[in-house]
């Protein structure tokens, strides 16, 4: 009587571990090309000085009242924290009393003073977020012009008026492009090729693996059937001996 064999199946495991292995690195691609996508949420900014009175880097006629300080945000008022100093070009503050706050806007009243040339405005505030800033800007302070004399009218023919050409307007900073706008199509034209590339190679990875399974399992019906053949085979063997 004769004993069948039967021959060794392929691992079913090593086809899930190939599909979980393929699928992983198909995910952290779409993964990777939607994070491209979103955008990221800048970090909180301190307040920002903005428009003064005189005007950083200007040149103001004295004698000067006061002095204003302008911020991006909210200040909150403090005894303690908010200090504004203007100091003269030969080292004298003349600040009278404690600045006042209202809203982003500081007011720092001045002494009399007949003093010219480069003053300095040491600030500390505290911000929106409680957080004190500081800071020092300069401006030049001069006396006021002296009126001109009036002059008699000359007897001589006033000469002929030319017209010149007006000087062009000097171009905004607002008016300049930023270049950051147009980078931002690119990068989503780039993250959605990705995230369509990894979406095709997961069908191409799913289909794959199930044409893999497809075949393993028709080897094992093969498998089977010669089996069941070999059996039948030794049974007929038995029932007719030799």
């Amino acid at each position: 009587m004769s004993s069948s064999t039967s021959e060794s199946r392929p691992d079913k495991s090593g086809v899930r571990s190939g599909l979980g292995s393929s699928l992983v690195i198909a995910l952290t691609l779409a993964l990777a090309g939607i994070s491209v996508l979103t955008p990221t949420q800048p970090a909180a900014a301190h307040d920002e000085l903005g428009p003064t009175t005189p005007t950083a880097g200007s040149t103001a006629y004295g004698p000067l009242k006061d002095v204003t300080l302008t911020f991006n945000g909210q200040l909150q008022p403090s005894p303690t924290g908010t200090i504004v100093q203007v100091v003269t070009s030969e080292g004298q503050n003349i600040s009278d009393g404690s600045p006042t706050v209202e809203e982003s806007t500081v007011t720092q009243a001045l002494r009399e003073s007949d003093a010219t040339g480069t003053f300095t405005v040491r600030w500390r505030v505290v911000g929106s977020d409680g957080h004190p800033i500081s800071g020092e800007y300069t401006f030049t302070v001069d006396t006021a012009p002296s009126p001109s004399p009036a002059t008699s009218p000359s007897p001589s023919p006033s000469p002929a008026i030319t017209s010149s050409s007006s000087s062009s307007p000097s171009e905004r900073p607002d008016s300049v492009p930023s270049g950051g706008g147009a980078a931002f199509p690119i990068m989503a034209l780039l993250s959605g090729v990705v995230v369509v590339g990894a979406a095709l190679l997961i069908v191409l990875l799913l289909a794959r693996d199930r044409r893999r399974r497809d075949r393993a399992e028709a080897q094992d019906q093969d498998q089977d059937q010669d089996q069941d053949q070999d059996q039948d085979q030794d049974q007929s063997d038995d029932d007719n001996p030799s």
